[in-house]
Parts: C-alpha cells; sequence; structure tokens
C-alpha cells in the first residue's frame, strides 16, 4: 500500500514532524535566543541603575589580580587608603577568571561581562534538565520563563558574580535531585563541590542545605540524618569555606577593609525592625513581583505552587519557596532595597518552576484554545517587561562621579592618594548599624588609590588626619555636601589649591599645598 503524500510532498508523519518541533527543541531555540540577545548588553557601560559601585569594585578587584601576580588569596580595591587594600571579601573566583582574560586579550570591561554570560549559558541548560525531572509539558515554559526574566536578563551579563554563583547553585539543585533518585556516591560529591563552591562564591548562598535537608526529610524520613553519606556531603559543602572566611577576616584585622562580610563594615541582616515593619513586607513583595515573578507572573506563580502543595509534588517548589522566604528574612536590610535586589537572584529557579507548573495545568484545560490564549497574553506580558529592562541596560547615560574620575585621572598624578568625600553614611541612621561607605566608582575610573571618607565624617578633623596618612588630593562631587560643611570649605580655601571644574560642575579637585602637608 503506497502511503499518503502531503500537498507539500511529505508523509503525514514527516509533515508533523516538521511542523511540530518538540518541547525540548523549543527551549533550545530559547536558550539560544536568549544568549545572541544579551550580546549588545555585553558593551555597554558598568552604570545600570544602582549596580556602577557593585560593578566598579568587582572589576577593580579584577584590575589588581592582572597587575600584582594574580594573588588569589589577596584581593585588592583602590579605597584602602595608604595601604595595599587588600580587603576581606567573598573568595573572588570570578574576577580571576575575568583577570585571566584580561592577561590575554587586554583589560577591556566587556570581558567581565562575557564571563557572566559564560556562566548564564550553563545555567540555561541545567535549569531545564532540572525542570524536565520535575515538571512535564510545563518544563519548556518554565525556562522561557527563566531566559527572559528581567533580574536575569540584568545579572547575566553584570561585571558581578551573581551570574557564576546561580550557576554553580542551579548546579548543586540539579545534582541533588539527580542523587535523590538514582543513589550513586559520585553524583552526590559531585553536588558538594558545587555547592562548595557556591558558598565560597557568596555565603548568602548557603541556604541551599535547608533545601536539601527538606528533601531529604520528605525523601527518606528522619532517618536520611542517619546516613554516612549524607554527613560526609554536608562537611564537604561546608569545609573549603571555612578557612577561606577566616582568612578574609584575617585580612580586614590586617588591613582594615572589608565589603561587611562578618567584620564592622557593613550589616546585612535583618532585626525586628524589619520583621516587625509592614513596609519591609509591602517592599520586600514589591521587588518580587517587579524582577523575579514580572507581575502577571506573580498570579501563575502562586497558582504553581498551590498545585504543587495539593499535589504534593514537585516538593522542590515549596521546600525553595519557605527557605527564600526565610533567606529573605535573614538579610532583610538588603533584600527590601532597590540597591540590594541581586540578593533575590536565587528566587528565579523556583518562581520559574511554579509558573511552569500552572502553565501545564492551563494546558491541560477542557476548553482548548483557553489556556493557549492565557499562555500567549502572559508571554507577551513578560516580555515586555523583560524588554523594557533590556532597553534601559542599553542607554548609556553619562554618571557624574565617573565624568569627574576621567578629569581626576588628567590632574593627578599616578601614585598620589586622594580622598573621595562620598554622600554615603558611615552607619544606618535608621538602625544604627555600620554601613558601607565606600564608594569606589571615582577611584576605579581614575585609577587612582585613596581614603573614602563619609559625609557624616566629612570635618577639618578627619582632613587633617587623612593629609597625615600621605592623602595629597581631595575630591568632591556633590555641592550640596561642600556647601553643607563651612569649616571644611575654609579648610580647603586656605590649604588647598582647587585645581578641577570646581564643584559646580560637579566635581572640585583640591591639591593639598605644600605647607599644609608639613606640621608646625
Amino acid at each position: 500500500m503506497s502511503a499518503t503524500i502531503s500537498p507539500s510532498g511529505l508523509t503525514p508523519t514527516a509533515y508533523t514532524s516538521f511542523t511540530m518541533p518538540s518541547a525540548d527543541s523549543v527551549a533550545w531555540i530559547v536558550i539560544a535566543f536568549g544568549v545572541v540577545l544579551r550580546v549588545p548588553l555585553l558593551f555597554t557601560p558598568l552604570t545600570y541603575l544602582s549596580d556602577v559601585w557593585r560593578q566598579a569594585d568587582t572589576a577593580s578587584i579584577a584590575h589588581h589580580f592582572l597587575v600584582n601576580r594574580f594573588r588569589l588569596f589577596h584581593p585588592q580595591i583602590y579605597w584602602g587608603g595608604s595601604g595595599p587594600g587588600y580587603v576581606e571579601t567573598e573568595f573572588q573566583l570570578y574576577p580571576f577568571l575575568v583577570a585571566l582574560l584580561y592577561r590575554a586579550f587586554g583589560e577591556h570591561l566587556w570581558l567581565g561581562r562575557l564571563v557572566s554570560l559564560f556562566f548564564a549559558i550553563p545555567t540555561f541548560i541545567v535549569f531545564h534538565l532540572l525542570a524536565r525531572r520535575v515538571l512535564l509539558q510545563g518544563a519548556v515554559w518554565a525556562t522561557i520563563f527563566l531566559v527572559l526574566s528581567p533580574l536575569d536578563v540584568r545579572y547575566s551579563v553584570a561585571f558581578m558574580p551573581e551570574s557564576t554563583v546561580l550557576c554553580l547553585y542551579m548546579v548543586s539543585l540539579y545534582l541533588f535531585q539527580i542523587w535523590l533518585a538514582e543513589q550513586r556516591l559520585s553524583t552526590l560529591m559531585l553536588a558538594a563541590a558545587s555547592t562548595a563552591l557556591a558558598i565560597l562564591v557568596k555565603p548568602t548562598s548557603i541556604h541551599v542545605g535547608l533545601i536539601f535537608a527538606l528533601l531529604l526529610v520528605g525523601r527518606f524520613g528522619i532517618a536520611a540524618f542517619r546516613r554516612w553519606d549524607v554527613w560526609l556531603f554536608g562537611v564537604l559543602c561546608l569545609l573549603p569555606a571555612i578557612p577561606w572566611y577566616i582568612h578574609a577576616r584575617n585580612l580586614y584585622l590586617t588591613y582594615g577593609n572589608t565589603f561587611g562580610l562578618f567584620s564592622g563594615g557593613d550589616s546585612k541582616f535583618g532585626s525586628l525592625y524589619d520583621w516587625l515593619s509592614l513596609g519591609f513586607y509591602q517592599k520586600l513583595a514589591g521587588l518580587e513581583v517587579a524582577w523575579v515573578l514580572t507581575d502577571v507572573g506573580a498570579f501563575f506563580f502562586a497558582a504553581g505552587l498551590l498545585l504543587s502543595i495539593k499535589r504534593k509534588r514537585p516538593l522542590f517548589l515549596p521546600f525553595g519557596t519557605v527557605t527564600i522566604a526565610i533567606y529573605y528574612m535573614i538579610v532583610a536590610r538588603y533584600a527590601q532595597q532597590s540597591w540590594g535586589i541581586q540578593y533575590h537572584i536565587f528566587a528565579l529557579p523556583f518562581a520559574a518552576i511554579g509558573i511552569g507548573l500552572f502553565c501545564e495545568r492551563l494546558l491541560s484545560v477542557r476548553v482548548r484554545l483557553a489556556g493557549p490564549i492565557i499562555l500567549a497574553m502572559a508571554f507577551c506580558a513578560i516580555t515586555a517587561q523583560a524588554g523594557l529592562v533590556y532597553l534601559q541596560m542599553l542607554r548609556t547615560g553619562q554618571n557624574q562621579q565617573i565624568e569627574c574620575a576621567k578629569k581626576v585621572e588628567r590632574v593627578v598624578p599616578e601614585g598620589a592618594l586622594i580622598v573621595s568625600v562620598t554622600t554615603e553614611l558611615s552607619r544606618d541612621p535608621g538602625r544604627g548599624v555600620p554601613n558601607n561607605y565606600q564608594d569606589p566608582v571615582l577611584f576605579f575610573y581614575s585609577h587612582r588609590h585613596g581614603f573614602s571618607l563619609p559625609a557624616d565624617r566629612y570635618s577639618v578633623a578627619n582632613l587633617e588626619k587623612l593629609r597625615r596618612e600621605g592623602a595629597a588630593y581631595v575630591i568632591i562631587t556633590s555641592e550640596r555636601l561642600y556647601r553643607g560643611n563651612i569649616g571644611s570649605v575654609r579648610y580647603l580655601d586656605e590649604h588647598a589649591a582647587q585645581i578641577g571644574p570646581g564643584i559646580g560642575a560637579g566635581c572640585a579637585i583640591y591639591r593639598l599645598e605644600l605647607d599644609a602637608r608639613h606640621e608646625r
């Protein structure tokens, strides 16, 4: 019997195969499209919204690795005063990889963004593999959401370690899910290695341990904690971080510089001040909806979460959601602020799984057109929101501090120490806790080292103190701060020469005169 030929000349089977790509094929196309879409963002400046100073600090560390013989265990910043600038921080795997590319291709900032994109690619692939294990036809929708999420668009090409840690975090979750099903020790050890690296790169990722514990109880009950391989896994996850963070704290104790990990430079932790405040929950929810769930996605996620609780699968989703909520409570000071949205990056895989689960449910409704129509509308809304973020990142507006830094580089001799007076305060006025006031932007873009002076310490006494420690130039970019301290204005007028455009132009550069540098 001859086969029936379609008008196109193909058999029905071939014709269907040609017009109906598999869900996996769609996912790979989406991933490829998402990567290509991010390529133009590689060449934009490091000035997007509130991330300019975080990216400047990370880029500073990469620069110092390049020029100071790749000393991985001694990360350096510009604002370390008259010292070498060694700083207490996370394990700097990401800037070190960037510095290696600098060595090969020259110091170009887009290479730092490229490293983030390199980590984003396996993140997308591993997430899709994870989604296929816990979802059915919803996996492709979950992958689409993750790839197009505004938060991932923002940080998958940022000069920051967020893309790196999200990749390691995702690999850990995926390998642990495989181990739960297959019980192979080699898989568990690989999961431990990935988790250990994630904790080194970002200690906040340690919360994944609670997800693992909940999954263990869900799979084996309390008996899980009598297994030797589980205890070995836990030890291996934590073991590398202990000596590193002890070493990092010793750097602070010796040189006095910190990003606020465990020492006095900053505090990211929440308190009763936050937990009893309605405003905290409103701001937290606002950021989560805008950046992670993308407005309409919030309804999809809530429905997907309820479905997972009702069906008791996948347990991965409610366990992850509860853990992320606890994590937000712990890092409440940063998680509720627009300048702390990178702390929400860990919520992305759980948000995507929840949305994918509800999409799966929509496609199974009896009225066949209802589900696809709702999905199409949601897809358009999510794409539009991600598109706005994308366009904002493409715009290259001016940054006053960067413009001033270029002038500083021209008039301040290389090797001279500067004082950069920032508008930040040394302590959070609402909580009274230490605040990271050091603004690295002017230092990084001028390629000058020196001291960062917070607004609440901007005084004649402190200017004199820093002068004695070797400061030769003072830079102020805030006219309001400059005019608000008459004593300091008089001191600079009497003991320094204005060599920059001036405070009216947002760039007052003062050279301390010779007679002011010697004790009378």
